[in-house]
């Protein structure tokens, strides 16, 4: 599932967002601008994680990805909900505790590593 599909529904459904979220959201522009604007807002949080840190630090949760797809996906608004979720975990965000367990999204994140350092 796409962010940009999941932001849909939360604007159709009426659900409360979080504030972090609500001018990157305002504008009616496409699903995948919105989804930009979220992802950017959330790494706006943090101006000194670069795209490069990030990646490092999903890389510690097991999941490789290069720099320049990760930054390819954000640009293009066409990150996956649980890219988007990683990431988030990544930055220490909460935005999403609204609807997921944050702690959840931490010790999977744990989990993940501890499975891939035992490869």
């Amino acid at each position: 599932m796409k962010l940009s599909f999941f932001l849909q529904v939360l604007d159709l459904s009426g659900a409360s967002l979080p504030p972090i979220w609500h001018e990157a959201l305002a504008e009616r522009v496409s699903s995948e601008q919105r989804a930009q604007a979220v992802t950017r807002a959330e790494l706006d949080r943090q101006p000194w994680v670069t795209i490069e840190e990030l990646a490092r630090r999903l890389a510690q949760f097991g999941t490789n990805v290069s720099v320049r797809t990760l930054a390819s996906h954000i640009e293009a608004g066409s990150l996956s909900l649980s890219m988007f979720m990683q990431c988030i975990t990544a930055l220490g965000s909460t935005s999403l505790e609204r609807y997921v367990d944050c702690e959840d999204l931490r010790s999977a994140a744990v989990t993940e590593r501890l499975a891939a350092s035992a490869s």
